[in-house]
């Protein structure tokens, strides 16, 4: 077996992915991946919808949440937070009133198993205890080139929002950090194991797990997807998010519930497949919705258990 290189030696692969607000711009995507097409930002736009909700909230209690995203062809990484966190700059942080600028930065890399021979086939995530840890250094530069670079650019002569950037494939990971190779063996009940992501299913998992979770997502079989610090379950079930796992700021319990034309269901008192639905309406600031798709099912082993592997913009005023 190859061994494992730094990040420093790898090929660019990171394409950046940036939402957020400027001085005279509403909220808008401000970096898109170059290889995205149509199909693909639709996918991905669940995952960012899914990161910021409770915006006045988070800011307010300096909440941030990371997340990771997975299908066939592409692995993504991302935070979402208040811009206080990242800079000290107040001038580039705050709009013209006063608010604080709530922003999700990220990237995403596809999968090459020519450039990348190993497993996971793409460079890799460092440990969630490393992200936090170098928060500001990982996503501090993203920041400051896509958001503060466009500060006082001025937005598209309809409504007020800026052109996307192409986020050209980079090396965005410092390259001290070491990337995650191996997860500890996962605890979790027999009955609720890692599962992948079916568009429906949402598990919920308590912070003890936050670190040994994210290291086995991280290295599972895609489609899969982890959101950490979301405020609530209401939040994660909404027809506007699209993590198949989450783990919630405040919280120790280890549950399954189900999306379900906009509401929740409990698959211990209702059958998800019977249940009557109904429109979902976007809270304010939600991207328009997106038409979910059902992913195909794989059967893989991770850690020596079985595993079934198998769309942000008006913004509201935060």
């Amino acid at each position: 077996m190859m061994p494992m290189s730094t990040p420093s030696e790898r090929p660019p692969a990171w394409e950046p992915l940036v939402f957020g607000k400027t001085a005279k711009a509403d909220h808008s995507y401000l970096a898109v991946p170059a290889s995205f097409g149509p199909d693909d930002r639709a996918w991905a736009e669940g995952f960012l919808r899914g990161s910021r909700h409770q915006a006045s909230y988070a800011c307010a209690f300096r909440i941030a949440r990371f997340f990771v995203f997975k299908n066939l062809t592409y692995c993504g990484l991302g935070l979402t937070l208040p811009s206080t966190i990242l800079s000290d700059d107040k001038s580039k942080t705050f709009d013209s009133e006063g608010r604080e600028v709530y922003v999700t930065l990220g990237a995403v890399a596809r999968y090459d198993e020519t450039k990348f021979p190993e497993r996971p086939h793409h460079p890799g995530i460092p440990e969630l205890g490393t992200l936090k840890r170098n928060l500001r250094a990982i996503f501090g530069p993203l920041y400051e080139e896509f958001v503060m670079g466009r500060w006082d650019e001025e937005p598209l002569s309809e409504g007020r929002t800026l052109s996307p950037v192409s986020g050209q494939p980079r090396n965005w990971l410092p390259s001290d950090l070491p990337v995650i190779s191996w997860a500890p063996p996962f605890v979790s009940d027999p009955d609720m194991d890692l599962q992948p992501d079916d568009e429906d299913r949402v598990n919920f998992w308590p912070l003890s797990e936050q670190d040994n979770l994210w290291s086995a997502v991280c290295l599972a079989k895609p489609p899969i997807s982890l959101c950490v610090n979301v405020t609530n379950k209401a939040d994660a079930l909404t027809q506007t998010s699209r993590f198949g796992n989450v783990i919630l700021e405040k919280s120790w319990d280890k549950g399954t519930l189900y999306r379900v034309g906009g509401r929740q269901i409990d698959p211990n008192t209702e059958n998800p497949s019977q249940a009557a639905t109904k429109k979902d309406l976007p809270e304010e600031g939600a991207l328009p919705p997106q038409e979910p798709k059902r992913s195909s099912l794989f059967e893989v082993k991770l850690f020596g258990r079985k595993i079934i592997d198998l769309n942000l913009p008006r913004s509201g005023k935060s």
